[in-house]
């Protein structure tokens, strides 16, 4: 499932422009309510976990792989 979503650039590219549009969106909903730092802290501090938990999984994945290929014969 994973080749095949990162096989498609132009839906790759799709989602680029929607998570960027989204991002303007949102940036403009809550000019208000947080500060423009605070707000970068908080949208980086999200993206520092979605990528942490992608590399976790990959990495538990990796290991749990040569584990098995070691202990059997």
């Amino acid at each position: 499932m994973a080749d095949w979503f990162w096989s498609r650039p132009y839906l790759l590219l799709t989602f680029t422009a929607l998570f960027w549009a989204g991002n303007s969106i949102v940036g403009r909903a809550v000019r208000d309510i947080l500060p423009p730092a605070a707000f970068a802290f908080w949208r980086w501090a999200f993206a520092l976990f979605i990528c942490s938990s992608i590399a976790a999984l990959s990495c538990w994945d990796q290991q749990r792989r040569a584990f098995i290929s070691t202990s059997c014969p």
